[in-house]
């Protein structure tokens, strides 16, 4: 029983303790609170006594404002209180520096502007009174005008019957001069009649004239298109096909033969690139040169061989881009032709090389074979002198065309024949 109370003892004794601690506790913050109150009463008063200085320095800012507002303008004098609008303020006085040329760009506000225009006021004071003595001294000069004008009027008036009387004489030698004018203007009027219808003539004239040009610029025209289709080869989408086939290959030569000679336009110098595989993948294998030309098949220098594990072989195709084998040409002879090449072999020879000799001239006619002079005309009758090829109406016409003309002693040079 003993350890009983023992033990209840302690349990009070510190039910006692905390108790104590709690009412310290308590007691410290009862302290800071009544510490904190009274500093923020004390803040309180300070800002309200700054808020009355801030209201009296509003108000005192205010009213310059106000009275700075009625002495400068520039508000709206139906406000309850007055206030300048800076921007109009600035608008006003660029108006006033537009009307004053005294105004610089040295004048920047209406004070330094103040003195400037309280000179220009005074110098046109000064102009104005200037002025107003210059008038009374023009009305006075006025009056003295006036007196002679008057001395004036009556001798106008004097001079005024003398006229009429000249003026009466000279109707009189008038309707004699109409008569004449009038004999004049008829006369004039054949003339005119005379004139328009040299000018009808003319405009007449002109129309043919006009015509034939545009017919001519028609024709220029076609031919244009004409050999415009004619380099269709030269477009894109026709430039890569090819052009040639190899024939057969010396490797040890570093030549081959391919399957275009002289009918097929070639000649030598003319470069080839070579491509090998199928034709959506052809491979650049290599190039070639023609060095020697015949009917139908020439022989190029290969060169620049890109693969020697690849070489060129038989079945190669062959591409310029400028080369056309194939495209029609169209030439027509003018003159005579013996000799070497007489009409009948020359048309061969033309014919294998896919060029079409026309019996005339037209749009589609790319070259003019001149031969020598001709010495009999159609009914085999003798010219008194040669005539010339030159001289020939197909002649001039394929000049005015821009046809190529090549005489035969240079058709070598045009052609491998």
């Amino acid at each position: 029983m003993m350890r009983s109370n023992s033990g209840a003892a302690r349990v009070s004794v510190v039910w006692i303790i905390a108790t104590i601690v709690l009412a310290l506790v308590a007691v410290a913050f009862a302290v800071i609170s009544q510490n904190d109150l009274t500093a923020a009463k004390d803040s309180a008063a300070a800002a309200a006594l700054q808020e009355e200085e801030a209201k009296a320095l509003f108000e005192s800012e205010a009213e310059y404002a106000r009275q700075l507002s009625r002495a400068l303008g520039f508000y709206d004098r139906a406000a309850a209180s007055p206030r300048t609008n800076v921007d109009t303020v600035r608008q006003g006085f660029e108006e006033l520096r537009a009307a004053f040329p005294a105004l610089d760009s040295s004048v920047v506000d209406f004070e330094i502007a103040i003195p400037p225009l309280r000179r220009e006021y005074e110098a046109r004071g000064q102009r104005i009174a200037q002025v107003e003595s210059d008038v009374r001294r023009l009305e006075s000069e006025l009056a003295t005008e006036r007196q002679g004008r008057a001395a004036d009027v009556r001798s106008k008036d004097t001079l005024i019957a003398q006229l009429r009387g000249e003026l009466a004489d000279a109707k009189s030698n008038a309707a004699d001069r109409e008569s004449e004018l009038q004999a004049t203007v008829a006369s004039e009027r054949s003339r005119v009649s005379a004139l328009d219808q040299d000018l009808r003539n003319l405009r007449n004239e002109l129309e043919v004239l006009q015509r034939a040009h545009n017919q001519e610029l028609a024709r220029f025209s076609a031919r244009v298109d004409e050999q415009g289709r004619k380099l269709t080869f030269l477009s894109p989408s026709a430039r890569d096909l090819p052009d040639a086939k190899v024939l057969a290959v010396s490797g040890k030569l570093g030549t081959a033969w391919i399957d275009v000679g002289a009918e097929q336009r070639a000649a030598r110098g003319i470069r080839f690139r070579i491509e090998g595989g199928s034709e959506t993948n052809r491979r650049v294998k290599g190039y070639g040169e023609v060095i020697e030309v015949e009917g139908d098949r020439s022989k190029i220098a290969l060169y620049d061989v890109v693969d020697a594990f690849d070489p060129i072989t038989a079945g190669d195709v062959l591409i310029n881009p400028v080369y056309d084998p194939r495209g029609e040409r169209r030439a027509v002879l003018a003159g005579r032709f013996s000799g070497q090449y007489d009409e009948k072999e020359l048309r061969a020879l033309l014919g294998r090389m896919g060029i079409t000799v026309q019996s005339s001239l037209d749009l589609t006619t790319d070259f003019l074979i001149a031969g020598g002079e001709i010495y009999v005309d159609e009914f085999d009758e003798p010219y008194e002198q040669p005539l010339q090829p030159s001289d020939l109406p197909i002649y001039k016409e394929a000049e005015a065309l821009g046809v190529q003309i090549i005489p035969i002693s240079r058709i070598r040079e045009y052609f491998v024949l």
